[in-house]
């Protein structure tokens, strides 16, 4: 029988499927830092009806027979929460993080825009940590593993992404919203890997809907303002807030207004040849001050 594997900062949950091609969209097991428990699940049933069985875990949510469409739907649901409950207490911030030669980047900003840059500039050599929640704890942030996502609302946004994800080996399903795609953000050379660490770079993003993107560094209170809007949870409390100021005020960060996507993409290119060629320590003051 067919087996995919999904992580969490955890788990490493396997899934025994039959041949329908849905269950695939679920796929995403990146190396993390901590030792994974396993667990699995098998997917059981006769012709257009399926149920799944869980080994070494519970469910969150009631699951019931259902075709593999809305099954695959169904675990999905269940890996995010599981994701976010193996995730706590710690902090949650909705946002993307990359990582090139290794300097580490904070993407900030609506979800679209981010897959999109980090789709794009993964053809740039810049690797793909996460494009959904990151945890921030005493070892510093973490991407939660999952899968870069897209849907038609992303590609009439970008049209390039079309051309930016042809060769990419993605998975669909099909949705209530049309549909869903999913790429686990490797390839042979270029392992998938959720580091844990401090970052060198923060970027603001939002939507300049068409024409040329703009960018401009910008000051610590309207970053440490974004940090704040980014987070899921209220984990962490008044030592969470204290550490984002601190962030803020110590970490260089780019205000870009997306527009042209290669334009965009080029901008943040740039950025992060800076914070290369620095020799201060990241994260430090003096960084900030010289971008």
């Amino acid at each position: 029988m067919p087996e995919l594997t999904v992580h969490t900062l955890k788990r490493a949950i396997t899934i025994r499927y039959g041949r329908d091609p849905a269950f695939q969209y679920l796929a995403g097991a990146p190396g993390v830092s901590a030792k994974l428990t396993p667990a699995s699940i098998d997917i059981e049933g006769k012709d257009a009806f399926l149920s799944a069985t869980w080994h070494g875990l519970a469910p969150a949510f009631l699951t019931r027979t259902a075709s593999a469409r809305d099954l695959a739907l169904q675990l999905d649901s269940e890996f995010a929460e599981l994701s976010l409950s193996d995730a706590a207490p710690e902090a949650i911030l909705s946002a993307t993080i990359l990582c090139w030669r290794g300097r580490r980047l904070l993407l900030l900003g609506p979800g679209r825009v981010r897959t999109a840059l980090a789709l794009t500039l993964f053809q740039h050599d810049v690797d793909i940590e996460g494009d959904w929640f990151c945890r921030l704890s005493s070892v510093g942030f973490t991407a939660l593993p999952r899968s870069v996502r897209w849907d038609a609302r992303l590609l009439r946004a970008y049209p390039q992404i079309y051309e930016v994800t042809e060769d990419f080996p993605f998975h669909c399903v099909d949705s209530f919203h049309g549909e869903l795609s999913a790429w686990c953000p490797q390839t042979e050379a270029r392992p998938w890997l959720c580091r844990d660490g401090p970052l060198d770079g923060i970027i603001v993003t939002d939507d300049y809907a068409g024409g040329r993107s703009l960018s401009r560094r910008i000051a610590p209170d309207f970053v440490w303002g974004h940090l704040m809007a980014a987070r899921v949870t209220g984990a962490g409390g008044v030592t969470v807030i204290a550490a984002l100021k601190n962030l803020a005020a110590a970490t260089p960060a780019l205000k870009v207004s997306v527009g042209d996507l290669g334009d965009a993409t080029y901008r943040i290119m740039q950025f992060l040849r800076i914070l290369q060629a620095r020799s201060s320590p990241p994260g430090s003051v003096a960084q900030y001050r010289e971008v």
